[in-house]
């Protein structure tokens, strides 16, 4: 008995610090976001990158990722993608979904690390199956060109829809594109329509689909439109869930996803594939 009270003694005794260690680490994130918050009145660049630096060298992968996005030039500092993809990589072994996904992209574009399509899709394949909205996209483009991984137009097609449903307008647009080609899911005009009506209130127009649809009757418009209407996205897992100490959702982080990569996939959409 008395061995056992030891053994508990320490094993609580080694906890403690541990403990107390990511409560700092934590603390020390939770301030760098407030310093590194360009519309929250104290902005100061150096020390918010200086905590967050902390936090991430004390093992915590939020703060992991964010320093991975602040080595991209977050904030228009210059890029160290070298150090980026290394901070990604700690993120990521932890099982961070969003630096899984910015991983995949360093290496689906080869941007600081090797290019390397096959490892790529496997990280953004697991990013998407934690619920990633980006990496939905990504992925379902990926397997509907079979880049990197088996093409499957159908399957690829269903990632895309998933994106679509959680607000994402550029997989609304691809979306769209398949329902409109009959691509990987049966053709269907008028909800391909109704895709394209909130991929464009959302800013991502396409000349193309509005000459197709235009074309449509009237009565089917109009459905398009009342289907748009009725759309609600659903909410990301991740974000869901996420609310730190302050009430803030950890999702605000998105905010400082650098252009450069929020802005890749522009370039890989599944448009190649249906000959445009």
């Amino acid at each position: 008995m008395r061995i056992v009270a030891a053994v508990l003694a320490l094993l609580l005794a080694a906890a403690a610090p541990a403990d107390a260690q990511t409560a700092d680490a934590q603390e020390k994130m939770a301030l760098a976001r407030t310093y590194l918050d360009e519309a929250g009145g104290s902005f100061d660049y150096a020390k918010g990158e200086s905590l967050m630096r902390e936090a991430a060298e004390a093992g915590l992968a939020e703060a992991q990722f964010q320093m991975g996005l602040l080595a991209l030039g977050a904030f228009g500092n210059p890029p160290d993608m070298g150090g980026a993809a290394q901070w990604l990589e700690k993120a990521a072994a932890q099982q961070h979904a969003a630096a899984r996904y910015q991983l995949g992209v360093l290496y689906l574009e080869g941007l600081g690390v090797p290019k390397n399509p096959v490892k790529a899709a496997a990280l953004i394949g697991e990013a998407a199956r934690q619920g990633n909205a980006d990496a939905m996209l990504d992925y379902g483009v990926l397997v509907f060109r079979g880049e990197g991984v088996r093409q499957d137009e159908k399957i690829g097609a269903q990632w895309l829809l998933l994106s679509a449903r959680r607000g994402n307008p550029i997989a609304q647009n691809r979306v769209a594109r398949v329902l409109a080609a009959g691509r990987g899911a049966a053709a269907d005009p008028v909800e391909a329509m109704k895709w394209h009506i909130l991929a464009t209130r959302a800013g991502r127009g396409d000349a193309e689909l509005d000459t197709q649809f235009g074309k449509l009757p009237e009565a089917d418009r109009k459905e398009a439109e009342a289907r748009a209407d009725a759309f609600k996205p659903a909410a990301a897992p991740e974000c869901r869930s996420a609310i730190e100490s302050d009430g803030r959702s950890a999702c605000l982080r998105t905010r400082w996803i650098p252009f450069v990569l929020s802005r890749l996939r522009e370039r890989r959409g599944p448009q190649r594939s249906w000959g445009r």
